[in-house]
This record gives C-alpha cells, structure tokens and sequence, in this order.
C-alpha cells in the first residue's frame, strides 16, 4: 500500500494511504497504541465517501517514525504467525 509523509516531526508522525480504505491505517492505530511510548494514535478521514486516511502518531521519549515502523514490524511478525499455524 502506498502512503506519503506529511509530517515528520520528532514527536509526530502524520501519513497519508493512497487509498479510501481505512483496514491498515486503523491496524496500524491500533497497534501502535500497544506501544508505552506512544501517547496518541488516530486515523482522520475528512469524509467516508471522498479523500483518503490520514494516520497520527504522537510519542513521547522515542521518534513517532520509529513507532510506526515498530507497529508495521508487529504487524508483519503476527501475521507471520498465523501463517505457520495454516501450514
């Protein structure tokens, strides 16, 4: 899926999906929250029907680029995951 950075900012990290879909950018949210360093996480969508999802990040005591990749890792470990337990 592709995104764009739209602020990178020590403590905040704002992204933008190239898609209306919020699946990921609500999974991403979700799993960065599991973080301690991490003080807000939210995805924006001005309206259901036009524009795409803006994703928020706020930390404190670590970047929020480096929580965002924590959270993409966790994401990609756990559906690893679930994938040997199929085979």
């Amino acid at each position: 899926m592709d995104y764009k950075i739209l602020k990178d900012d020590e403590n905040e990290l704002m992204v933008e999906f190239n898609s209306p879909d919020l699946t990921i950018p609500d999974l991403v949210a979700n799993t960065a929250l599991e973080d301690s360093k991490v003080t807000f996480a939210g995805v924006y969508k001005e309206h259901p029907d036009v524009g795409n999802p803006q994703l928020v990040i706020k930390t404190k005591g670590e970047k929020a680029a480096e929580a965002f990749k924590g959270a993409l890792n966790k994401i990609e470990s756990s559906i690893k995951d679930m994938k040997k337990q199929l085979k």
